[in-house]
């Protein structure tokens, strides 16, 4: 847990640094990734097959990571995260044909994420690997972006 915390933490204060305030990524890491969080919500549902977590590694070092939960609209990706050094080296990538495995073992025909509309580096990666934008699913200051998924395993 404390890897995957200090991950979620560098990558938001790098990804987001001229969205939000220091503040607001620490207190929205604080929560969104505490032990309590993930023991009472992650681990839970991992543990039923409703979600995914995919940790990347470099030895035994997490580098980045991903989440994929069944929600009420459908499957979603709620994080994807690589440490800003291992950025552009296919990681985020990888991560995303993984968990496309598992959807397509779980039949869905389709997953979605949301992003800040300010995170161009998102939006450019989701682009990148397929996703397209859904604006009637945009909620507030976030776009939607779904991908269909293809063949199945």
């Amino acid at each position: 847990m404390k890897q995957v915390q200090s991950v979620a933490l560098r990558s938001w204060k790098f990804t987001y640094r001229t969205i939000l305030s220091t503040r607001t990524i620490e207190r929205r890491v604080s929560t969104y990734y505490s032990s309590e969080s993930f023991e009472q919500e992650v681990f839970p549902r991992l543990r039923k097959g409703d979600d995914w977590f995919y940790a990347a590694l470099e030895g035994q070092r997490l580098v980045g990571f991903s989440h994929i939960s069944r929600r009420s609209l459908g499957w979603e990706l709620l994080r994807i995260y690589v440490l800003p050094r291992y950025m552009k080296k296919g990681i985020g990538k990888k991560l995303l044909q993984l968990g496309e495995n598992f959807l397509r073992c779980k039949m869905a025909e389709r997953y979605y994420v949301y992003a800040i509309r300010r995170n161009r580096l998102a939006l450019q990666f989701y682009t990148q690997n397929g996703f397209r934008r859904t604006p009637r699913r945009d909620a507030g200051g976030e776009v939607c972006l779904e991908k269909i998924l293809r063949g199945s395993t």
